[in-house]
């Protein structure tokens, strides 16, 4: 790969060598499902749009895995993310502290399955079917 150096611009670099080099992030997301009113009480009748994308069958990274996983394991930081999200939503007006325990238990949930996947090198695809 080569960089570019004070003097030079993205004009020198030849058109198709510059967008061979180009990276895209990807991040998934539950359709705006992410905090539901009422978490469904049985397997999901709403698809993840991205499921079906190739890019969802490629297991998570050494990389990716060795980053995340001494993290997502430390209570303290899972701890954290659940104060900090009481903190939040308390300021609604409608806010409910039972449907708050309720929706902090699906969201260790989802840390315990993101742990699974990363340890067993999953894929997001994988991830999703995980109970």
């Amino acid at each position: 790969v080569r960089k570019l150096s004070a003097s030079s611009s993205r004009k020198d670099l030849d058109p198709a060598e510059f967008v061979q080099r180009r990276q895209l992030k990807l991040a998934a997301i539950d359709n705006g499902l992410s905090f539901p009113f009422k978490h469904p009480d049985s397997w999901r009748t709403y698809p993840y749009y991205w499921f079906w994308l190739p890019q969802a069958n490629i297991p998570f990274s050494d990389e990716l895995a060795n980053r995340l996983l001494p993290i997502l394991k430390n209570p303290d930081f899972v701890n954290t993310i659940l104060d900090d999200l009481y903190k939040l939503f308390k300021k609604d007006d409608g806010f409910r502290m039972f449907l708050f325990k309720k929706q902090a238990s699906v969201i260790r949930g989802q840390i315990y399955n993101l742990i699974t996947a990363l340890e067993n090198r999953l894929s997001p695809h994988d991830l999703v079917m995980l109970p």
